[in-house]
């Protein structure tokens, strides 16, 4: 009997121990994925300040200088929400 619980202690241990590498693992891909939009958000505001304005919203580069900016707000989100798993 003790040696079974024991079993079940180890088992749920080497299952959290995986768990907690692939959200290791999850989190270092997110955070790569972070710094390749922030070179992209960058040098998409690099463009909108050449060749458009900033605060006309209807301009595409504008508007996807803004599309990057809330893709990396969402992935810091998400970064943060794995940590306090």
């Amino acid at each position: 009997m003790f040696k079974q619980i024991l079993e079940l202690i180890v088992e749920k241990l080497n299952e959290t121990q995986k768990n907690d590498s692939l959200i290791s693992n999850k989190m270092v891909e997110m955070v790569e994925e972070l710094n390749e939009l922030e070179v992209k958000h960058a040098e998409a505001l690099a463009s909108v300040e050449r060749w458009g304005d900033i605060t006309d919203k209807s301009h595409w580069r504008t508007v996807e200088y803004n599309k990057i900016g809330r893709v990396i707000e969402a992935k810091k989100r998400m970064i943060e929400m794995l940590k306090n798993k």
